[in-house]
């Protein structure tokens, strides 16, 4: 099983959300869910966790190689 798979949707729609900058609150909001809930997630919930620093890394990686390219 990998990480991808043992996320809910409403888990993976919080990444997404996350990655387009959004805060805890927004995000919440936006899947009608309390902030505490996207704050447990990205805090105590290791495959959440694991996939959004994931997520994270590969955006960094490809705007930095868009920089260097400039």
């Amino acid at each position: 099983m990998t990480n991808k798979d043992s996320l809910t949707v409403m888990q993976e729609k919080a990444i997404q959300l996350l990655m387009t900058g959004g805060s805890d609150q927004s995000v919440a909001d936006e899947l009608g869910i309390a902030r505490q809930t996207v704050n447990n997630w990205r805090h105590n919930d290791a495959a959440f966790a694991a996939r959004f620093n994931a997520e994270r890394q590969a955006l960094w990686s490809t705007h930095r190689e868009k920089l260097r390219f400039l």
